[in-house]
């Protein structure tokens, strides 16, 4: 019979899996979350065993899938690395820096170095300000 620890981390996996696959629009998942919001049962026994609050997991997800792309809009390195069908990890492999790296520098959440965006600027051929601005940080309005 598992102990008191080793079934509050079962918990907490299966919470965490739901989360991920509500996130992916699993429309199990998101009946999980609800329910435990919402019943007595299973859903909401394995929320408490795990000792998360179902209602602040449920807020959190509603918020992050009512985030549209709309609402975050894509920067001009972000456009212009898709409209030469690469991936990040194309990328990431072609000038030699990390995909998570990347991937927060086209979200303007990390400021490039001045080699780097001489390095992103040389490989798809376009001045260094046209991708950043002063400060480094990505250009906003790719998908204008």
């Amino acid at each position: 019979m598992p102990g008191q620890s080793e079934t509050r981390h079962v918990a907490r996996r299966i919470i965490e899996q739901a989360v991920l696959d509500a996130l992916k629009g699993d429309q199990g998942a998101l009946l999980f979350l609800a329910r435990a919001c919402d019943q007595d049962g299973y859903e909401r026994y394995v929320f408490e065993v795990a000792g998360i609050d179902p209602q602040k997991v449920w807020d959190w997800v509603v918020k992050k899938l009512s985030t549209t792309p709309k609402e975050r809009p894509e920067t001009k390195l972000q456009a212009l690395r898709r409209s030469y069908g690469l991936t990040l990890k194309e990328l990431s492999r072609r000038v030699g820096i990390s995909a998570t790296f990347l991937g927060l520098l086209e979200r303007g959440e990390k400021r490039a170095s001045p080699a780097t965006r001489e390095l992103l600027a040389q490989h798809f051929n376009v001045p260094e300000h046209e991708l950043f601005d002063p400060e480094g940080y990505a250009r906003k309005g790719g998908n204008e």
